[in-house]
């Protein structure tokens, strides 16, 4: 499966201090991009990159001669790796300095891949979309009608329907079954749904301490 790997690198940088702590030896963006796209795209089996993207901000000479130099060299370095590479320009604000753009850049490029994807997705069926998301790791499912649900290959393999009886009509009825799969604590259908007005006496009589005169009076009003 091709992967496509979007990489925001200040906020990767922050996240690297954050994560090693402020009095570790990590003060210096040394992160190897391309490296790190292909690690993340082999968590998942199949995964290939196909493309990177990165995202930064670049302060210009005069706000900060060092790191100027250090991400314009880094960056033509990732660009003759074949990264894409994004330069957006900071801004200063006393000793703080903001991206601007870089947010942007990324919302873009997220709303042009989805854009593919719908256009793509356009010429399949809702079947042929979701299995074949599946096959390539993707969590992805597609929405049913209800009458769809109950020839769902998928609930049939895991025994969702179960078959409750119904003496009354002579014949048992499908009926949805748990909703996940519990080992220590199973779950099951002990009967049918209760018919209408089934359990009135139980209720109105054992539970709010009706009389049964009380309860038929109510039944023959037409309240019940």
């Amino acid at each position: 499966m091709r992967t496509l790997v979007l990489i925001d690198g200040q906020n990767l940088y922050r996240l690297a201090m954050r994560a090693y702590g402020p009095d570790s030896p990590y003060h210096w963006p040394s992160y190897d991009v391309v490296k790190l796209a292909h690690a993340l795209a082999s968590t998942t089996p199949g995964r290939t990159v196909c493309e990177i993207r990165f995202y930064t901000g670049v302060p210009s000479q005069s706000q900060n001669a060092h790191w100027h130099r250090f991400w314009n060299n880094k960056l033509r370095a990732l660009g003759r790796q074949g990264v894409y590479v994004y330069r957006g320009r900071l801004n200063s604000s006393g000793q703080n300095m903001q991206e601007k753009g870089v947010d942007v850049s990324l919302a873009l490029d997220l709303a042009h891949i989805t854009e593919m994807v719908g256009n793509f997705a356009a010429h399949l069926t809702r079947d042929e979309m979701a299995y074949g998301a599946q096959e390539r790791g993707l969590n992805w499912g597609s929405i049913r009608a209800p009458d769809e649900l109950v020839d769902e290959g998928h609930l049939n393999d895991r025994g969702f329907w179960v078959e409750v009886p119904n003496p009354e009509l002579d014949r048992s009825f499908k009926y949805p079954g748990p909703a996940g799969i519990y080992n220590g604590s199973p779950w099951r259908i002990s009967r049918r749904a209760p018919l209408i007005g089934e359990h009135n006496e139980e209720i109105y009589c054992g539970e709010l301490g009706l009389q049964r005169t009380e309860l038929a009076y109510l039944a023959e009003s037409g309240v019940v």
